[in-house]
Order: structure tokens, then sequence, then C-alpha cells
């Protein structure tokens, strides 16, 4: 009997699931999470578990109520956020036309003009620094313009 008992606890042993929980898997203290603009930008973050969108919306300039997210919703470990900048996308200095020229924030249309004319004349900006070669945009205009332009 006794021998019975050693065979029967040695196939017990034997045949216990080789499985382990990993418990710092269990324990994260932070969760994944990707946000993809309206320009398809892809940003993956690390955030603390239980953050909410009102969080994201701290860490980084998003506007969720434009998709109708409930700011108090709380993400779970590789949630999908798809979310409007809330940051207004840069004007090409070589694409724009008269009416986008003129949102940027002190351009009229006299001032926009001129930087047509002067695309026209001298052909494609090189470099941001070139829009102080168009009358009227010395270093003080231009230093007011440049987080709001790009080639």
């Amino acid at each position: 009997m006794k021998r019975l008992l050693i065979v029967f606890l040695c196939l017990l042993s034997f045949c216990q699931s080789q499985s382990y929980i990993d418990f710092r898997e269990i324990n994260q203290d932070k969760i994944h999470i990707v946000i993809v603009t309206e320009q398809q930008e892809r940003k993956e973050m690390m955030v603390k578990v239980n953050s909410t969108i009102k969080d994201i919306a701290k860490m980084i300039p998003i506007d969720f109520q434009k998709r109708r997210y409930n700011p108090n919703q709380v993400l779970h470990d590789g949630d999908v956020l798809f979310l409007n900048s809330k940051v207004p996308s840069k004007i090409s200095l070589n694409e724009a036309d008269l009416k986008e020229l003129m949102k940027l924030k002190g351009v009229g249309k006299k001032m926009a003009q001129r930087i047509l004319e002067y695309r026209k004349e001298k052909g494609l900006f090189q470099k941001l620094e070139d829009l102080q070669k168009v009358k009227g945009i010395g270093d003080k205009k231009y230093e007011e313009l440049k987080d709001q332009i790009t080639l």
C-alpha cells in the first residue's frame, strides 16, 4: 500500500501543469494606449492605471468632445482613441492660397498677397526664415508667425 501511495504521489507531481502566473503583469501600474489623430498620426503612450480621457487631454492637446467621448471614461490596456487635435495645423508657405494665409494671426489680405507675390517671383520658400524677405515682415512679425507656419 505504501508503494502504491508513493507511485501515486510521484505521478501526481509529474502531471501538474507547468504554467505559472507572472505577478508583474497583474500588479502593473501602467497601461498601454494608442491615440490616432485626424492626420492618422499614431501616438503610443504608457499611462497610469485608471487614467481617464480627461487625464490624457491634460497631457496632450486633444479635443475629446468632438468625438463624443465621455471625459470620465476609464482607459484600459490596449485602448485605441481616435481624437481630433486642438492644435491648429500649420499653414504651408509653399502651398497655401490667399484665404489660408489670411488665417495666420496678424496676416491680413495685403500681407497674404505679398507672400503669394514673393512666392510667384522668387519661387518656393527654402526655409521659414525666408518669410522675412517679404515686405512688411520683420523680426518681430516673423517671431509671431514662426509657430504657425511650415514649408
